[in-house]
């Protein structure tokens, strides 16, 4: 009834289902786009790009994975849904040689670092002032996370940012940024991250 006498409605809930499906349209475009230019990046590097039948409801999934010096990697869609909010990021997981006995984490140092520190998650500094300027490390365990986080992956990561979080935890590496990475040097600057964080530090 409301609808019938007040055609302002009708136009409301037509703009509003007009308006998801142009998100939706669009979401899907990036998506298949991006797929395209994984596929690309893994033909011409020798690497394994894999897009699995999913139903429609599953969304569109689909990653790349290879193997460089020893180190197996893994890069795909990762989506964290909290309520009613999404966000979506693209994650590499990278194995190679144990690094660490425990959980060794660097993130920014953001606003979040700060609010966690305050509330006595402390992070440990490695003595290198632009990098404890910047990122927040935590954990590592027996080892010194200074010798883990060699002055060369240091400067790797730098050149990265901006990203989420890095974790090392025994032989395994995620590397965490926000949104679907289009960009094939970003691509190939990960890949070499994750290497280099496996390989020991340089003699002096």
């Amino acid at each position: 009834m409301l609808a019938a006498s007040n055609p302002w409605v009708l136009l409301y809930v037509a703009a509003m289902f007009a308006f998801a499906g142009a998100i939706l349209w669009r979401v899907r475009v990036v998506q298949q786009r991006t797929a395209a230019a994984w596929q690309r990046f893994a033909s011409e590097r020798g690497l394994r790009f894999v897009r699995p039948q999913t139903a429609w409801w599953q969304g569109s999934r689909f990653h790349i994975e290879g193997e460089v010096r020893g180190v197996d990697f893994r890069i795909e869609k990762h989506v964290v849904r909290r309520g009613k909010n999404t966000q979506l990021y693209t994650l590499l997981t990278a194995r190679g040689v144990e690094r660490t006995s425990s959980e060794l984490k660097v993130v920014p140092n953001d606003l979040g670092a700060k609010i966690t520190g305050f509330f006595g998650v402390k992070g440990t500094p490695l003595g290198d002032a632009e990098f404890d300027q910047r990122f927040v490390v935590r954990g590592g365990g027996a080892e010194r996370p200074s010798d883990v986080l060699h002055e060369a992956l240091r400067a790797k990561l730098g050149e990265f940012e901006p990203f989420t979080e890095l974790v090392l935890h025994h032989d395994r590496l995620t590397l965490r940024w926000l949104k679907l990475e289009p960009n094939p040097e970003k691509l190939q600057r990960a890949i070499e991250l994750a290497v280099l964080a496996f390989l020991p530090p340089r003699a002096p």
